[in-house]
This record gives structure tokens, C-alpha cells and sequence, in this order.
């Protein structure tokens, strides 16, 4: 679960980044976009299956994102912020 919401962090700190490309900024936007929209795939409420694609979709957003973007970004996006 820890790991789920570092994901999220990273996605969001990626879609802020200035020195982020902007297709790295998108994949991100709309992997973030997705786990808030009402609208899915497959609904949330069957039990298991609702949850693991977004489960999927986060993993897919960031890998993808994180292919993207450039190390040097990368690294400043994963260091903790303790102010955030």
C-alpha cells in the first residue's frame, strides 16, 4: 500500500516538474486523472477485480512516465519533500 501511494506522489511531482517532457506529463496527468474519475474500466464496486485495474493502470502510468522523463528529473521527483 506504501508503495501505491509513492507512485502517486511521484506521478504527481512529475506532472509539476518543469524540466518533465510534456508526453511524460500527460501519461502521468491522466493515470492520476483516472484513479479520481468516476468514470473506469471496470466499476470499483465488484470486489476484487474493480480494484486491481486501477492497480494496473498506476503501474502501467508509471512505468511509462518514468521511461520518459529524464534521470536527472527523476531523481529530484523521488527525493522526499518535507514541506509537500
Amino acid at each position: 500500500m506504501k508503495s501505491l501511494f509513492r507512485d502517486i506522489k511521484l506521478l504527481r511531482r512529475i506532472v509539476t516538474h518543469p524540466g518533465a517532457q510534456w508526453r511524460a506529463r500527460f501519461i502521468a496527468g491522466c493515470t492520476v486523472g483516472y484513479l479520481f474519475s468516476p468514470i473506469q474500466l471496470i466499476p470499483s464496486f465488484i470486489p476484487v477485480i474493480g480494484q486491481l485495474d486501477d492497480l494496473v493502470v498506476v503501474y502501467i502510468g508509471v512505468k511509462l512516465a518514468v521511461r520518459m522523463v529524464p534521470q536527472s528529473v527523476l531523481t529530484e521527483c523521488m527525493e522526499p519533500h518535507p514541506n509537500r
